[in-house]
């Protein structure tokens, strides 16, 4: 895949310290393709479930003229189907009911965490660009509110565009995002990104939702691949069915 280069003078508009730890959570069967592959998949946003990713709110435009807003967004589309963006999402919540449920698997799961700046190193010979995910309930009394402008090399063509991947409407704000994102005009489903598993994952957090096997096979398949991380377990206690239908 060739990655869109972005311009040397490309402002730094990241809001998002190197100190601060983040999140991904995984089951079973993903965290062991993680390990075995040592590669972090960033997916194709044309994947994702959410109909209105890469979109850019109408409250964005509240003050801007109407014509000029409208060729403004179909300017943007054009740019939008010509320019893919490749992310991968992580969370700054360390232990979340609602990650766990929806994206762990029934009986098992685990989260990596590790921090901003282990990422940003690790992906440092790559244009890859951090996001602190904004949330907006798309109202147009709403505040102003900013998306970031990718500039890439002048030899590119588009030489900008909007970093939508940045905003998110309010349903999903559970989640607190941090996304890595590149650019490629390559459609593909989404593309492996090789890493040094020990620069990576500081700690691994048990799915409370884990069960006995489950659990026992995550932290063997964690001592076999990154022997030095911590293991971690989650602060949520579930009554199990029987007790519950009682």
């Amino acid at each position: 895949m060739r990655f869109l280069k972005f311009a040397d003078d490309m402002p730094n508009f990241s809001d998002v310290k190197d100190d601060i730890p983040i999140y991904r959570y995984f089951s079973y069967c993903k965290i062991k393709d993680f390990f075995e592959k040592e590669a972090l998949w960033f997916c194709n946003a044309t994947q994702f479930y959410d109909k209105l990713e890469r979109r850019i709110p109408d409250s964005y435009f509240q003050n801007w003229d109407k014509e000029v807003a409208e060729r403004y967004k179909s300017l943007y589309e054009m740019k939008k189907e010509d320019v893919k963006a490749y992310v991968s999402c992580w969370s700054l919540s360390r232990d979340n009911y609602a990650l766990w449920k929806i994206y762990t698997s029934k009986n098992d799961g685990c989260a990596v965490a590790t921090t901003v700046g282990q990422l940003r190193k690790t992906f440092e010979n790559y244009p890859i660009v951090t996001l602190k995910v904004e949330y907006t309930n798309g109202d147009k009394n709403e505040e102003n509110f900013s998306i970031p402008q990718i500039f890439f090399k002048h030899d590119e063509q588009p030489h900008t565009i909007k970093a939508a991947e940045k905003i998110k409407i309010f349903p999903y704000q559970y989640e607190q995002e941090v996304r890595f994102v590149f650019y490629s005009k390559d459609n593909q489903n989404g593309e492996n990104i090789s890493i040094n598993l020990d620069d990576v994952v500081n700690s691994i957090l048990i799915s409370p939702f884990a069960n006995g096997c489950m659990e026992k096979r995550i932290i063997t398949l964690t001592k076999n691949y990154v022997p030095n991380a911590n293991i971690e377990y989650s602060r949520i206690k579930e009554k199990n069915n029987e007790s519950t239908n009682q």
